[in-house]
């Protein structure tokens, strides 16, 4: 197999094993699992974390058995307020609830309250989860802005790969790599996060998201480190620390600091 068939492939693997452990590391990614009862009756959820769209938030819980019922609570994230609670309604082996629409940006907190046979059961059992509600970002905007960052770590990995031929082709890497960060964070991304938010941008120096500021971190670094491999005889290093730089910054959790 020749060497750069190899690291196409190598790439391509490192990149989708990264994605898919910053999606389901991320306080973003709905908390999913089965928990006995006090009855020993076992429930299934996939309860969200994030909610996109003016209307209400649903929640649901598979029961199989209409004689469990459940009171939906929920108040603003870490707030002092009254919990609002609902009963939750059993529909097609589902216990379902909903809670009211909030603006973008805002959050809340919310647990489910299951009662089987007197008893009752807390879920999640860690402690209220944090719900961040956003607006619909169109997916015309959604598929080419994630489709271009994916594409900008998959060439990143690949240029960090290179370094470890014989007869490296660096600059048109290190070029394609710059330009698809540059599109795929810095166009398509603030326009998502315009519909998301009703902002261009959350990030240094008008904010602290985690998700912008990782992003502009590592077009730094790949504009020092094009603006480096054009003046010394061996960029490997500096493209082969680049590519480290954004396998780490890739594999961070969008909007971690929102939890």
């Amino acid at each position: 197999m020749k060497r750069s068939v190899l690291f196409w492939i190598l790439a391509v693997a490192i990149t989708i094993a990264s994605a898919v452990y910053q999606r389901l590391t991320g306080p973003t990614y709905p908390l999913a699992g089965a928990m006995k009862l006090a009855n020993g009756h076992e429930v299934s959820f996939s309860l969200q974390r994030t909610h996109a769209g003016g209307d209400p938030a649903q929640v649901a819980v598979l029961t199989h058995d209409s004689a469990i019922g459940g009171t939906l609570m929920w108040r603003s994230y870490r707030s002092a307020e009254p919990w609002q609670t609902s009963a939750m309604q059993y529909d097609g082996a589902m216990l379902r609830g909903e809670m009211p629409a909030r603006s973008a940006l805002e959050k809340i907190e919310y647990q489910i309250a299951l009662n089987a046979e007197g008893q009752e059961t807390l879920l999640p059992q860690g402690g209220p989860l944090m719900m961040r509600f956003k607006g619909e970002v169109p997916l015309w905007v959604l598929i080419p802005h994630v489709l271009v960052m994916f594409a900008a770590m998959l060439l990143a990995t690949r240029t960090g790969l290179e370094v470890f031929a014989p007869q490296a082709s660096i600059a048109r890497f290190v070029n394609w790599t710059v330009i698809s960060l540059f599109i795929g964070g810095f166009v398509m991304g603030p326009l998502a996060t315009y519909f998301a938010f009703d902002l261009w941008w959350t990030g240094w120096p008008v904010g602290n998201d985690i998700t912008d500021n990782k992003t502009l971190i590592a077009f730094v670094v790949w504009v020092i480190t094009w603006a480096v491999s054009k003046r010394v005889s061996n960029p490997k290093p500096w493209v082969f620390v680049a590519a480290i730089v954004m396998l780490i910054v890739f594999m961070i959790p969008h909007s971690i600091s929102s939890n």
